[in-house]
């Protein structure tokens, strides 16, 4: 299978488990699929976020450092050697929010 194959699999199989405030915050159904597919780009393959549990999903897009946002490589984020971020990373992504004109940083977390 394409990555994109996968990819479209996954997000159909996210959809039909996101809470169902997240289908009336996305007033259309193409924002959460597109949101969905975005944040299934930037995690490992064979993680799945939606499932709960105890383990953290490592992140491979942008992140916040405190109140920067940075682009860090997954070998920084495992290992924290990233010397220029000294606080928290946080994971996040840019989104155009419902009812919104411009872009937002939105942090991706529970």
């Amino acid at each position: 299978q394409s990555e994109e194959t996968q990819l479209r699999e996954t997000v159909h199989s996210w959809e039909r488990q996101v809470n169902p405030r997240a289908h009336r915050y996305f007033k259309e159904p193409q924002m959460l699929t597109q949101i969905l597919f975005v944040i299934a780009a930037r995690i490992d393959k064979k993680d799945d976020p939606l499932k709960g549990g105890s383990m953290c999903t490592p992140w491979y897009g942008d992140h916040s450092c405190g109140n920067t946002k940075a682009s860090l490589s997954a070998c920084e984020l495992l290992d924290g050697n990233n010397h220029q971020c000294r606080g928290q990373k946080e994971a996040v992504l840019r989104m155009v929010m419902p009812g919104k004109s411009c872009e937002s940083d939105v942090y991706v977390n529970r």
